[in-house]
């Protein structure tokens, strides 16, 4: 058996493969299709929301800074921050400013994803 290499994505990397990927499902044109266009937007979304945070600092990635720990963050062995914990971040710490209508539309995709 070929021995495989361990692959490894940054933030941004992967935010660039979501909506690539998303813009191949719309071209579908199709229900199914649409479906994973919005998965996969809003993955691209929350992606590159949490690396404007990593930008800030790299233990606001963590939903418990307090468990933030280099050792952690480099295996990617931690639970990220929530989408909504995120806006406060930008918006707190990060002095990200957002229009009210903004954060509307990020929640109304949020729930049209779920």
């Amino acid at each position: 058996m070929e021995k495989v290499e361990h692959i490894k994505f940054t933030l941004f990397d992967n935010a660039f493969d979501f909506i690539t990927s998303a813009q191949e499902y719309i071209a579908h044109k199709k229900s199914r299709s649409l479906k994973y266009a919005i998965l996969h937007l809003y993955a691209d979304v929350e992606l590159v929301s949490k690396e404007c945070l990593k930008m800030g600092y790299w233990s606001l990635l963590f939903e418990d800074i307090n468990k933030a720990n280099i050792k952690d963050y480099e295996s990617g062995n931690f639970m990220s921050v929530r989408f909504n914990a995120t806006i406060v971040r930008l918006k707190g710490i990060c002095k990200i400013s957002f229009v009210k209508k903004d954060e509307e539309i990020l929640s109304h995709f949020r729930d049209k994803r779920n």
